[in-house]
């Protein structure tokens, strides 16, 4: 299974990717885009079976207005590749989104899709002020993955992610956000550095997320919602300060691009670049 996309600090997924292989490893082609509001994206194909795309957005009680928002942002937007391309193309039936909402789960999570062997569990997270906040666990074929959402360090990321073979946590680096405040106070913006200041108390740090994934006992590590943002690599020591000696299994700062693979049925972990050339 091969997910990517992103998760919003309220749990609304706003585009997700689902790959699959076949029992001999081989990539098996999917496209198309879950939750995403493209006029073009309105069927996906997982070998040769044609899947109706119905444009759900699944998310807790909350997103219908914020679906509905894209929706009425992007119409006109819709009419005009309708208009350029051609329905044969970009069909007008593709266009938009309808939102699915579930109430918040309870302490076991709440299953919000299962089909063809993929199972998609929500649970709680804490982003206060922001409500609800949730993070997903994703199963397929012995295989599982799970995104924690914006929070702060969670035992229940660490009950949801036990076992899986990939725990993507978001992390913020306070000591890095620090420099920033500094900065800002230095030049005599106080208002970002309140801001900077404000966000240390609803993140997680790399180290809290290192922990997490060592007491759940998951394959791998994937930083994602990294703040502050990395522009070099030279700081990615700096951001994993720590985090070794708090997690023993591999790391990996998210990128756009990183694609993780797990075939189905089997224990391996391999990662790779779409933006290699």
């Amino acid at each position: 299974v091969e997910v990517s996309g992103e998760v919003t600090g309220s749990g609304v997924m706003i585009a997700s990717f689902v790959g699959l292989e076949d029992d001999a490893g081989e990539a098996v082609e999917v496209t198309g885009r879950l939750g995403a509001l493209d006029a073009s994206a309105q069927r996906f194909r997982v070998q040769s079976l044609e899947i109706d795309y119905a444009g759900a957005v699944i998310a807790p009680e909350g997103v219908t207005p914020i679906v509905d928002g894209f929706n009425a942002a992007y119409a006109h937007d819709f009419g005009y590749r309708v208009a350029h391309h051609g329905t044969a193309v970009v069909p007008p039936s593709g266009a938009g989104a309808t939102a699915q909402p579930f109430a918040m789960p309870e302490a076991a999570g709440r299953e919000v899709y299962a089909a063809d062997g993929l199972r998609v569990t929500a649970f709680s997270v804490s982003h206060h002020p922001v409500e609800p906040a949730v993070g997903y666990r994703f199963d397929y074929r012995g295989r599982s993955v799970v995104i924690s959402g914006d929070t702060t360090a969670s035992p229940t990321v660490a009950a949801f992610a036990e076992g899986v073979d990939v725990l993507l946590h978001e992390a913020l680096h306070p000591g890095l956000v620090g420099v920033l405040t500094e900065a800002a106070e230095a030049a005599g913006n106080a208002r970002f550095a309140t801001i900077t200041r404000d966000i240390l108390d609803y993140h997680t740090s790399p180290v809290e997320a290192a922990t997490i994934a060592q007491q759940a006992g998951v394959g791998a590590l994937v930083y994602y919602h990294i703040v502050p943002q990395l522009p070099s690599r030279l700081l990615h020591g700096l951001f994993l300060e720590g985090v070794t000696d708090a997690y023993d299994g591999r790391v990996e700062i998210g990128y756009d691009g990183l694609w993780v693979h797990l075939p189905a049925d089997d224990d391996s972990i391999r990662f790779d670049s779409l933006m290699a050339f």
